[in-house]
């Protein structure tokens, strides 16, 4: 199954198509988005209330969330859902698309890739 990413900041917006960044491309976010201000799990929710509306293809477990530290060292916070709740891992831009869609097709996992980034100054880098 393919799965496209797509950048989602606001509940009224429909996602069809994937988002493919381009250089110069720099949209800014919604001032008014549901996610501002939100731990990891407080977002999972959003999204889970999102994926349970009818005709909704959203996969809400893996996740991305770009935040204040986003903007001052391209790193980007990778999350899944799970049992235990929700978990976490900063991670380059670099290998966050790659390590994201590994989420998706269940060959990586959120907390295999903590105890790499413990030893990489808490960042995952490869």
């Amino acid at each position: 199954m393919l799965e496209n990413v797509v950048f989602m900041d606001s509940l009224k917006a429909s996602y069809t198509d994937e988002d493919v960044p381009t250089l110069g491309n720099n949209i800014p976010s919604s001032p008014t988005s549901p996610f501002l201000g939100k731990n990891a799990s407080e977002c999972y929710q959003i999204l889970e209330q999102l994926a349970s509306q009818e005709g909704s293809s959203i996969n809400p477990e893996p996740f991305a969330i770009l935040d204040e530290r986003s903007m001052q060292d391209d790193t980007v916070l990778l999350c899944e859902a799970g049992e235990e709740g929700v978990r976490c891992v900063r991670a380059a831009f670099a290998v966050a698309e790659c390590r994201l869609l590994q989420y998706f097709a269940a060959d990586a996992g959120v907390e295999e890739d903590q105890a790499t980034a413990a030893g990489t100054g808490g960042v995952l880098q490869q």
